[in-house]
């Protein structure tokens, strides 16, 4: 009888512990689960405000035209750039190293966004119902500040590439093609260049007869044209400099040109 009873004992020892171990597993998931649960939990809620929240603002390191608009409402973009519009200023270089400055302000220069835009194009549309000919989709004529398209309305004609008036007078695509080597350039060499511009279609040309295109300009920006180009803008010479020295760095380019071709 007594040993029935301790080993009766015993078991109710054991069945003890077994449900202290249970307890002590399940606190243990629990205090787990919260450790986890809760940063967790504060990750869901900041993601789900910064959703909420970029869904009116601009994302961070967001520009446009060189204004920074991270985190901008709508609103508070329009206010940017219409106060960077009223800074606005255009440094014109004139001979004798004269200079000219033409301020926003000055030729009440304001921006536009999207109501205004639509505003405006109503608007253009009803002049455009009181002109002799339609010009919405006359291509080229926002051409020279929209000259182009103002003179066919009422003279009618054709609008044609200046480049390809100037290229037919001249009979370029025939002297290219007798040429061994061709020297384009222009104030600026950038991204605008490639939309038609006189040294891009030169050197579409060369390329149509194989014939070699340097490219030499006052400075280029990101784009890539000819054969080789030359930059009279480089690390060591400013903008400011390249225009005040232009003919002795005009010298000097040319006579690396003609070295850089005596290697090849």
């Amino acid at each position: 009888m007594e040993t029935s009873k301790v080993e009766r004992l015993r078991d109710m020892k054991k069945k003890e512990e077994k449900q202290q171990e249970t307890v002590k597993e399940k606190m243990s998931r629990k205090k787990l689960l919260c450790v986890i649960g809760i940063p967790v939990g504060i990750l869901v809620v900041i993601y789900l405000v910064l959703a909420l929240f970029f869904q009116s603002h601009f994302a961070f390191r967001t520009t446009i035209n060189n204004v920074g608009v991270s985190a901008s409402s709508t609103s508070g973009v329009e206010k940017k750039i219409t106060k960077q519009a009223s800074r606005y200023e255009m440094k014109l270089v004139e001979r004798e190293d004269k200079t000219e400055s033409i301020n926003g302000t000055d030729i009440d220069m304001e921006p536009v966004f999207d109501k205004q835009v639509k505003e405006l194009d109503d608007g253009l549309k009803m002049i455009n119902a009181f002109l002799p000919r339609d010009i919405r989709n006359v291509k080229g004529g926002g051409s020279a500040g929209g000259i182009c398209g103002a003179l066919y309305s009422v003279y009618g004609g054709k609008i044609k590439s200046g480049f390809d008036i100037l290229s037919e007078t001249a009979d370029l695509e025939e002297k290219i093609k007798a040429s061994d080597i061709v020297i384009t350039g222009e104030g600026k060499t950038d991204k605008q260049t490639l939309m038609g511009k006189l040294v891009f279609k030169i050197s579409e040309l060369c390329k149509k007869y194989n014939k070699k295109c340097i490219v030499m300009s006052g400075d280029i920006e990101n784009v890539k044209l000819g054969d080789k180009m030359y930059s009279l803008v480089e690390k060591n010479i400013s903008k400011e400099e390249a225009i005040k020295n232009a003919d002795n760095l005009l010298y000097e380019k040319a006579k690396l040109v003609i070295k850089d071709l005596n290697k090849a």
